[in-house]
């Protein structure tokens, strides 16, 4: 008797692997909106979450998403849904890797437009 069967062995099996996924990508959804609620209103409950009750302090028995809920602090403060919470969020993260990469290839090679060290004169 096999002890592992590949989720996307017949229909029913990826059915139930989507599932799961969809499942976790709201619960990440979630926590990041709700850390960024957290944070602006009251910061010293950022630990205090409710997915592992009646357990305290559990914040980091899952995905922390902390970084991730400071990015979305605006959003939160906009009352806006969790989902676009959590997506507005992405996308200042992905803004802030391309500005750090940017800044980091400029200092590189002095010439922010250049994609090379310049040969020296």
């Amino acid at each position: 008797m096999p002890t592992a069967v590949p989720a996307n062995a017949d229909d029913e099996g990826a059915q139930w692997w989507r599932l799961q996924e969809n499942a976790d990508v709201r619960f990440v959804a979630w926590l990041v909106a709700r850390n960024a609620e957290t944070l602006s209103r009251r910061p010293h409950r950022l630990f205090d979450t409710a997915h592992c009750a009646p357990a305290e302090r559990t914040l980091t028995s899952g995905d922390p998403m902390i970084a991730l809920g400071l990015l979305g602090i605006p959003a939160s403060v906009l009352g806006l849904k969790p989902v676009a919470v959590y997506n507005l969020a992405l996308l200042t993260h992905r803004l802030v890797l391309f500005l750090a990469m940017y800044l980091l290839i400029a200092a590189w090679t002095s010439d922010p437009m250049e994609g090379h060290h310049r040969s020296p004169s």
